[in-house]
């Protein structure tokens, strides 16, 4: 069992929760305020640095970052094969997770600084921001 997390020292770190070690870190260019998502054996996080990236944990590689307009506290959230987050300029990205290549990108009145819901019945994202909004959003963007 492996959990990721990040880190203010700009790095993301996969523990080993048998053996009670760190055994993979990847550095990034800024704070990692989210918590990171696990899409197959690949690390996903957001970033202070207006990016979000992919490490693999077998190869121990970056497997690609995708940079933003602003600076993301979001969570990742991991949608079919889609990752979704928002960033602190009110944008809503939808990235493919194998490739980090867009499929699509919202832009909201408001900042987006935490992670987004998804209701698989209605296929719908609930998208909180900062001025304590909620944005309900069908997800075909």
């Amino acid at each position: 069992q492996f959990i990721a997390f990040g880190t203010f020292a700009n790095k993301v770190y996969v523990f080993d929760c048998e053996k009670l070690e760190t055994i993979k870190s990847f550095e990034t260019l800024d704070i990692i305020y989210s918590t990171p998502v696990w899409y197959k054996e690949n690390v996903i996080v957001t970033c202070l640095d207006k990016k979000i990236y992919s490490f693999n944990t077998e190869s121990n590689k970056k497997n690609w970052e995708f940079d933003t307009n602003g600076r993301i506290f979001s969570d990742p959230i991991i949608v079919s094969n889609s990752v979704i987050f928002g960033n602190n300029s009110g944008f809503v990205y939808k990235l493919n997770v194998e490739s980090g290549k867009e499929e699509g990108v919202l832009v909201l009145a408001e900042r987006v600084v935490n992670k987004s819901i998804y209701l698989p019945k209605e296929n719908q994202l609930l998208i909180p921001s900062v001025d304590n909004e909620i944005f309900c959003i069908k997800l075909n963007f």
